[in-house]
């Protein structure tokens, strides 16, 4: 009976050993994993921040670039508005004069 209690204890202890020594590498890979979320998290966490003030920085450069060009688009109606009053009032003076002269012809020809 002692033969097969040490065979039993010496089965028990070999598994017991190898058990263990399982338990340590999943201990041991779990850290490792632990460890590797915790710096992908960081390093995700750092790159959503780069990103958030690169697409920031893109928005204030897409203003100031809109705000441009919309200052530049009234300057030119504005330009345009007095371009067509100019020609208007142009026009209106040629018509007014052109009235005036077929009116002295008319007059000097009804005198005649």
């Amino acid at each position: 009976m002692s033969a097969l209690q040490d065979a039993f204890s010496s089965t028990l202890s070999s598994r017991y050993s190898s058990s263990s020594s399982r338990l340590d590498n999943l201990d041991s890979n779990i850290t490792n994993l632990e460890n590797r979320f915790d710096r992908e998290k960081g390093e995700i966490l750092e790159l959503i921040d780069r990103r958030g003030r690169e697409l920031r920085s893109m928005l204030e450069a897409f203003k100031i670039e809109f705000e441009h060009d919309r200052k530049m688009r009234v300057r030119r109606e504005e330009e345009m508005v007095l371009q067509l009053a100019a020609h208007e009032a142009e026009t209106a003076g040629r018509l007014e004069e052109q009235e005036r002269v077929r009116e002295e012809r008319y007059q000097a020809i009804k005198v005649r």
